[in-house]
């Protein structure tokens, strides 16, 4: 049993230092586009049908990595909803607010990077258990150095330096190739619940595109026999 706790963040100063990190990786939370700065070298996405976490195999090769850079300390954010609205179509933010959970999500919007929870967590143990299986969570560097951002559709989107990415792909030799299986699951998806599609297709393609360039997008989209949802 697991008796690790991790450090609320409470302080101005220690809620500062995690926004400072933060927005080195992230200009956002939302995890169904590019949430990610220009100054991140290396983008992709990981997938692991877990909703917001990563399993012990991925947290192990993360924590090994970062343990290269110098870091055994990470911040995690309850961070669902913030600044996304900045980069939302006016098409989603009328379909955000005219569903069932309208008024809630427009709430989270509002939320300032100071008004959520935020926690310290020693990289040593792994962190995703009951206390810390946040909304919209976000892992990121104290350095502000890398960073996953967590989804509720079972996808992370994980950002770096080249460094990072080249020492995480020696734990994970398929790290690049999960695209592949988030693909298939949104495959599976589409075909058990096809009232979704419209809804899929009005993020999928375009994430894509930010993360992996619109030429490689339209190729994931091809082999995966996804290529319907792209319009453009």
């Amino acid at each position: 049993m697991n008796n690790y706790q991790p450090i609320e963040l409470k302080t101005q100063v220690q809620i500062a230092a995690a926004k400072e990190a933060f927005h080195k990786v992230f200009k956002t939370s939302y995890s169904f586009g590019n949430p990610f700065t220009p100054d991140v070298e290396r983008k992709a996405i990981i997938f692991h049908q877990m909703i917001y976490a990563i399993d012990e195999k991925h947290y192990e090769a993360l924590r090994k990595v970062a343990y290269e850079l110098g870091e055994t300390d990470a911040y995690i954010s309850a961070i669902e909803g913030y600044k996304e609205k900045e980069y939302l179509t006016k098409e989603d933010i009328e379909f955000a607010r005219n569903s069932e959970y309208g008024n809630k999500i427009e709430k989270i919007w509002n939320l300032k990077f100071e008004e959520r929870d935020h926690w310290l967590v020693d990289l040593k143990d792994y962190p995703f258990h009951d206390v810390l299986l946040v909304m919209g969570g976000a892992l990121y560097s104290t350095k502000g150095t890398w960073g996953i951002l967590f989804s509720e559709f079972g996808h992370a989107l994980i950002g770096g330096s080249s460094q990072f990415f080249q020492s995480l792909i020696v734990g994970i030799p398929d790290l690049e190739a999960e695209v592949y299986e988030f693909l298939k699951f949104v495959s599976h998806h589409l075909n058990k619940y096809p009232d979704t599609t419209k809804v899929i297709k009005s993020w999928l393609p375009s994430m894509l595109d930010q993360i992996y360039g619109r030429k490689q997008a339209q190729v994931l989209l091809k082999e995966s026999n996804l290529s319907d949802l792209d319009e453009r």
